[in-house]
């Protein structure tokens, strides 16, 4: 399965909000350049770090100035023999990543279908063992 990470806040991030003053357009637009950018990105890279310069960033976002914008938010590094470098791919879009949320999701699926069946969604605590003399009382 082929996904990226968005937040519902994703379109509020400062890079965004800059992206659409930095080209001149709107939120939306600006929304859907970076969505562009990062879904040809999960394609393209493991890493996050391909070769690809500010005029093919541009290209796949369809909006000009977006890698340039991208760049100077710290989202995007250019490197002098032509790499691009993705910041914080592994942590928000690797493998890992990837693994985890696919795990939360199940996880969140399975005490659905447990609250459901009216069963816990958690373990019950464990009652501490007593282990005190018994006395009888005459």
């Amino acid at each position: 399965m082929r996904w990226i990470k968005v937040d519902v806040d994703t379109p509020q991030k400062p890079a965004i909000v800059r992206l659409a003053r930095d080209c001149g357009c709107t939120r939306g637009d600006a929304f859907l350049a970076f969505f562009r950018l990062y879904s040809w990105l999960d394609e393209q890279t493991a890493d996050g770090c391909l070769y690809a310069d500010p005029e093919e960033v541009d290209a796949v976002a369809r909006l000009q100035g977006t890698a340039a914008s991208l760049a100077a938010s710290g989202w995007l590094t250019f490197t002098p023999d032509g790499r691009l470098a993705v910041t914080n791919w592994q942590e928000h879009n690797g493998q890992s990543a990837k693994r985890r949320a696919l795990e939360a999701k199940r996880q969140n699926e399975c005490r659905e279908r447990k609250r459901k069946n009216g069963l816990p969604t958690r373990p019950l605590p464990r009652r501490p063992s007593v282990t005190h003399p018994v006395t009888h009382v005459p």
